[in-house]
């Protein structure tokens, strides 16, 4: 699978949350951690009483979806690379 670093402050699974799909995920620390487990109803809740959070939300969306516009370049790239299947 996908693997990729968070680091302090990191939400993990927050696409599935704001849009009611259920979600999986693996998360090994490297050092001592605090986490949260939230259900939908409190971090929506959450999201429109603390701005700032919704803000904090929207920037990890942000970076998250740069970084598969990255990847999809990255593999788009490979393909153009690689040998047609037409020439096997």
């Amino acid at each position: 699978g996908l693997m990729r670093e968070a680091g302090p402050g990191a939400f993990l699974g927050e696409v599935a949350m704001i849009g009611g799909s259920p979600y999986s995920i693996t998360a090994t620390a490297a050092d001592a951690v605090s986490t949260a487990r939230i259900d939908r109803d409190l971090f929506l809740r959450v999201a429109q009483e603390f701005p700032e959070f919704g803000t904090a939300v929207l920037r990890s969306l942000s970076r998250k979806l740069e970084l598969s516009v990255q990847d999809l370049e990255e593999a788009r790239q490979l393909f153009q690379k690689a040998r047609s299947f037409r020439s096997l």
